[in-house]
């Protein structure tokens, strides 16, 4: 036991065995049969006498026990079962007797403040790294007002007791449930005129609106009124205490009884302290962060705030709470003028320790601290003496020796080892800001002598709402911290791993990042509080409470009202939306109807502001918002939702539910009447089934459903009727028995049947209907069993028995198929397993771009085809140096036949851009580790889907077929940019119009045209011409042009095409360089060479160069159009040519294929994007 807990018991042991409250229950003789058990959550027991851990056991003589509570938990009252004599006072409770077993159990509730953080806890519940949260609601108030420098209307740091979030916010201070953030109750309060930073005080039970000067329970309930100028309220060992502003002065201590009708004047509570002395206790924006109550004192920062030189007073007071004497700390000398975020001091072993900095959130480091860093002091105090003793201050360094001079966190401690988050200035000097580069979150190992040292560090950000350190988990080796950053544009809830390996703690060297709404990226001066099942409750600077819970713990209660049956089942998931697949896995929707089954449903979802049930038109309706009518407005998740069969009735207004009407279930002997729009109300109706009635339903009437649903293998049982018999259709599909009046039925396969119970000469028919199983295993795991049978018109049949388990990170499917014939013989057996995997993780790729990746991993085994599946699958956002996002998915399928040994590899990557989509396909066959065979291709879609663009090596194939794009320059400026690619070869029909011939002169483009059997490819330069001439292009060819005689001589037996090219309604001749392709059947002639040659008016010819025939069709090069003619020249054909080269056979058609794509690898975490020099 720590040194700590010990002088937690010695401080409380006198007042705790004063005022007991003794209970007399039977006198009692110690035997070995006498025991005690203990049941305790939340907290520990002490045995006062020893100081030791009490776990329960054989009560020997008179016991006294102490509670401590958990950090986040405090003591409501002890319940004591069993013959014994006892005395309790709040924590304490003292055994007298015990005669046979006696049971004694802490009832503990939760809570987390709003007026100082709550800065330890032990939650197991919490969101954990590797999971995601989403906004379960969120809460603001109608007269909020961000205009100008003055806010109104904001929220004030949330307070949660329970399961009830406290918010003020304008004039109002609502109850919230925290579940749902509907309005419990809400209140008339005073709104400040400045009220960006407001608080609520707490304690024991009690709430204190500090603005509107009143004391509630915890229903809202008015007590009495508190003193105008209290602005800190606390509860301690038996009392509330806080601090009353004395204006300019400072603030004197304040002390009352925590009875209700008691030290009230004028119903306000008085004052029980006498000292009068006026503190400089320092308080932020009303917030004091810095009472520590210890013992019997009480200790708390001073500083004169308006000095900010290196003599601005600085000091710790420890004010004793009984004799009301007190002492000074004065930490001038060592920290004098330096500044403290919320005023964080922390206690731990006897010392107090307080963390300061020298440049705030704006305007650099203060002036004369230029040369200082950020700073901790500790100082010990002798609780026997009342003294402090020597003060201790050192930089805050890393274990490297990396020092600070932002702002600081409070230095947060759990037996011996410490965390604390620092802020470098990044680039800053003196002119203020918010970078983030360098920041620090630190651990600490807590020497003997209080001297805290640095062990191991992480990348951090800046936080001005300090850290929340979880110790839930720290027996099995792990610590969690989580932070709120400051910044806008990074927001979410960071949360950082100190793992222990059994010798030594060291911190993760980077954070998990839960990342919050999209909607919530501005600043943020908070922390989170957590709620009683891992919650998170906090605000950014937007003027809205959120509550995050994990995307996989929203709960959602389906309703299937079948005509007057009514059945419940809950599931869990991220909205309504994913718990359907959850509860139902056969379930199919379609707009607004569900499927499930053979059964059709309409879907309603309970508004739980209006209390009434609403029409939900599709499945991406998973939420409503609701103005409340005391100036408050929710949005929340649906979490009841009626599934309507078609055609039925919905009786959910209070017109179907009124005097005796309503939906009644049978519980514990007797029927119960549901309220339909309570939560309570449904949550009862669980796992049993309701019918609708005008009247009430009596234990022994007749009830029996139209309609039930079973889970595969899961028993549901049904009360009979005195006298009843019961006939099943079919028995193959339910299994079922009859005992003590109680018929149990058990689904066997999916299918559905009739059972008919007949009782007194009438028959009461029930189609059962059998749904796959759906459980959730100790893990935390889903886990569905199914078991469905295929029937053909032939009589054969398949058997499909499949169980799924999954998780957030994957499934896993076991799948096995039976084939029978008609007559039964089992004629194949197939077992196919899946295997999945989802990782997500943020990095950085090899530029440097932020990266998130979403990892996916699917491996199937199929026993009839003796084939292995391997999939791998990543999907990923960049964003790129040109400020443009890129979501790539990145998929490998293997498919390997063990008969054959052939492995088929097919990669797919997909990378969408702004402006367009990008897909390469590549697939490889091997044999062993041999590589047979490869074949790639790679095309790019336009967002617009106008385009469609090949990419063959460096160069863009673009076809453009029935329309012209509105705008190819800006499409292909972005595709050069991103990729690097240069060439760009557009594709059209026979005509494209002016606009478009200058957009791709711009960008230097190729240009390849069809008429007929010609393709005529233009090159840059040629395309440049003719834009010049600002006219709509348009090309056309015939094979029977008409020729002169001289022409004709000169063609002689090849084949002749006229091409025209007109441009602006002008005949093109002479614009530049081009390749024409022209399709047609040549005889190859041995020995000879073929030829192509222009044939002017006068029959003379000009021959073209690189002249070449592949797959039918003749490409060459030329720089004029006119009337062509391919062939073979005879011997006698005339010379009458200007010369020219024949260009051999060295050339091809640039489009007669596509070459290799650069391909986009990605191994692991590693993204290498395509680069160009």
């Amino acid at each position: 036991m720590d040194k700590l807990r010990t002088a937690i018991i010695v401080s409380f042991l006198a007042v705790a065995l004063m005022g007991f409250t003794v209970i007399n229950s039977s006198e009692s003789i110690a035997t070995s049969d006498n025991n005690i058990l203990l049941s305790c959550t939340h907290g520990h027991v002490i045995e006062v006498t020893s100081g030791q851990e009490y776990e329960g056991g054989v009560f020997s003589n008179e016991l006294s026990l102490l509670f401590v509570p958990d950090p986040g938990y405090e003591f409501v009252k002890w319940n004591v079962v069993g013959d014994c004599v006892y005395s309790s006072n709040r924590t304490a409770i003292t055994v007298s007797s015990v005669n046979g077993q006696v049971t004694i159990s802490s009832e503990c509730r939760n809570y987390s403040t709003s007026v100082y953080l709550t800065k330890h806890i032990v939650e197991e519940d919490v969101i954990m790294p590797g999971e995601s949260m989403i906004m379960n609601w969120t809460f603001r108030s109608t007269d909020l007002v961000k205009s100008g420098g003055t806010w109104l209307g904001m929220p004030c740091t949330p307070l949660i007791v329970g399961d009830v979030v406290y918010v003020r916010a304008g004039d109002f201070l609502y109850a919230l449930d925290i579940n749902s953030g509907a309005i419990i109750k809400s209140v008339k309060s005073i709104g400040l005129a400045a009220d960006f930073y407001h608080y609520i005080s707490y304690g024991n039970g009690v709430i204190f609106d500090t603005t509107g000067y009143k004391a509630y329970d915890l229903d809202l309930n008015y007590l009495y009124d508190i003193p105008s100028n209290l602005r800190y309220v606390t509860y301690y060992d038996g009392y509330y205490y806080g601090c009353l502003s004395m204006g300019t002065q400072g603030y004197q201590l304040f002390k009352t009884s925590t009875a209700i009708d008691s030290d009230l004047e004028n119903n306000v509570k008085t004052n029980l302290f006498t000292n009068t002395t006026t503190f400089r206790l320092f308080a932020q924006y009303g917030q004091v962060s810095s009472l520590n109550f210890i013992g019997d004192w009480v200790f708390f920062l001073e500083a004169d705030s308006s000095d900010m030189t290196v003599n601005g007073y600085r000091g710790i007071v420890a004010f004793n709470l009984k004799t009301e004497s007190f002492e000074r700390a004065d930490l001038t000398p060592g920290i004098g003028g330096m500044m403290w975020d919320d005023g964080w001091l922390t206690y731990y072993n006897g010392y107090f320790y307080v963390p300061t900095y020298v440049a705030g959130l704006f305007g650099g480091v203060q002036k004369g601290f230029e040369d200082r860093f950020c700073e901790i002091s500790w100082v010990k105090f002798d609780f026997t003496t009342g003294q402090f003793g020597e003060i201790h201050y050192k930089d805050i360094e890393t274990p490297s020796g990396s020092k600070f001079k932002g702002i600081v966190s409070e230095l947060i401690i759990d037996q011996g080892h410490g965390y604390l988050n620092a802020r470098a200035l990044g680039t800053e000097t003196t002119d203020g800001g918010v970078n983030d580069e360098g920041t620090s979150l630190i651990s600490f190992d807590i020497a003997e002598d209080g001297e805290p040292i640095p062990n191991s560090v992480a990348v951090s950000f800046m936080t001005h709402g300090g850290i929340v350190m979880n110790t839930a988990f720290k027996d099995d080796g792990k610590v969690y911290i989580y932070l709120v950053p400051y910044n806008a544009g990074t927001q979410g809830v960071y949360v950082f791993t100190d793992t222990n390996d059994g010798e030594k703690w060291t911190l993760e060297p980077s954070s998990y990042r839960l990342k919050a709404d999209a909607n919530r990226q501005t600043y943020s001066s908070q922390a989170v509080r957590v709620g009683p099942d891992g919650q998170f409750v906090y605000y950014v600077d937007s003027g809205y409470i959120d509550c995050y819970i994990s995307d996989t713990k929203l709960k959602t209660t389906f309703l299937l009202m079948n005509g007057d049956d009514l059945d419940a089942i809950d599931a869990y998931g991220s909205s309504w939306y994913s718990c359907l697949s959850s509860a139902f896995p056969t379930s199919v929707i379609d707009g607004d109807t569900v499927t499930i089954g053979e059964k059709n449903y309409k879907v309603l979802g309970l508004n739980e502001i209006r209390k009434s049930w609403e029409t939900i038109s599709n499945q991406n309706t998973v939420t409503y918002t609701t103005q409340h009518k005391d100036n408050a407005i929710l949005t929340s998740y649906y979490r009841y939702v009626i599934l309507l069969e078609e055609n039925t009735q919905q009786r959910t207004s209070l017109s179907y539910n009124s005097g005796d009407k309503g939906w009644y279930y049978f519980d514990d002997g007797a029927y119960h009447k549901i309220t339909m729009y309570l939560p309570e109300s449904l949550d009862n109706l669980v796992g049993k089934q309701a019918t609708y009635s005008t009247v009430p339903i009596s234990a022994d009437e007749v009830f029996v459903s139209s309609y039930l649903a079973l889970q595969y293998d899961v028993p549901k049982t049904i009360n009979l009727p005195q006298g009843s018999s019961v006939i099943i259709s079919d028995e193959s599909v339910v299994q079922w028995n009859v005992t003590e009046g109680k018929l149990t039925l058990t689904g066997k396969t999916e299918a559905t049947c009739v059972v008919t119970i007949s009782v007194g000469g009438k028959d009461y028919p029930i189609e059962i209907e059998v749904l796959p199983n759906v459980t959730i295993d100790e893990q935390g795991n889903r886990v569905v069993h199914s078991n469905k049978v295929i029937s053909s018109d032939d009589g054969s049949s398949t058997q499909i028995i499949e169980d799924t388990v999954s998780n957030d990170s994957g499934s896993t499917i076991e799948r096995t198929e039976v084939g029978k014939d008609a007559n039964g013989n089992t004629v194949f057996t197939r077992e196919i397993t899946t295997l999945s995997k989802t990782e997500d993780y943020d990095a950085l790729d090899n530029n440097g771009n932020p990266t998130s990746t979403t990892r996916k991993e699917t491996k199937e085994y199929d026993s009839e085809s003796i084939l292995v599946t391997n999939t791998v699958a990543f999907t990923m956002s960049s964003t790129y140096w040109n400020g443009e996002m890129a979501l790539t998915t990145f998929e490998v399928r293997s498919d390997l036949d063990l008969m054959s040994g052939v492995n088929t590899v097919k990669t797919e990557i997909t990378t969408t851009y702004v402006s367009f989509v990008q897909h390469d396909v590549t697939v490889e066959r091997y044999s062993g580790d041999t590589l047979e065979s490869s074949e790639s291709t790679s095309e790019i879609v336009s967002k617009n889907e106008e385009l469609v663009l090949q990419i063959d090596g460096d160069s863009i194939h673009i076809a453009v077929s029935d329309h012209e794009p509105n705008d190819f320059g800006s499409l292909l400026s972005s595709i050069q940019s991103n990729l690097g690619l240069s060439t760009v070869i557009v594709r059209s029909e026979c005509s494209l119009s002016s606009a478009a011939i200058d957009n791709l002169s711009d960008i230097k483009a190729t240009l390849v045209m069809g008429a007929g059997s010609v393709e005529l490819q233009l090159s840059p330069d040629a395309l440049e011409n003719l834009a010049a001439v600002n006219g709509d292009l348009e090309l056309s060819s015939s094979e029977t042009p008409k020729m002169t005689p001289k022409q004709t001589s000169a063609a002689g037996t090849a084949k002749v095409f006229s091409i025209e090219l007109k441009c602006g309604n002008e005949q093109q001749h002479d614009f530049g360089t081009f390749t024409l392709s022209i399709a047609c059947t040549i005889e190859i002639q041995d020995g000879k060479e073929l030829k192509a040659w222009r044939i002017d008016d006068y029959g003379k010819k000009t021959y073209a160069t690189n002249v070449s025939y592949q797959d039918g069709v003749v490409s060459f090069d030329a720089d004029h159009l006119s009337i062509y003619a391919i062939g073979y020249e005879s011997e006698s054909s005339g010379d009458s040519s200007d010369g020219g080269n024949n260009g051999g056979n060295n050339g091809m058609f640039l489009y007669a294929g596509i070459g290799a794509i650069a391909v986009l690898a990605l191994l692991g975490a590693v993204f290498v994007m395509r680069r160009r020099a």
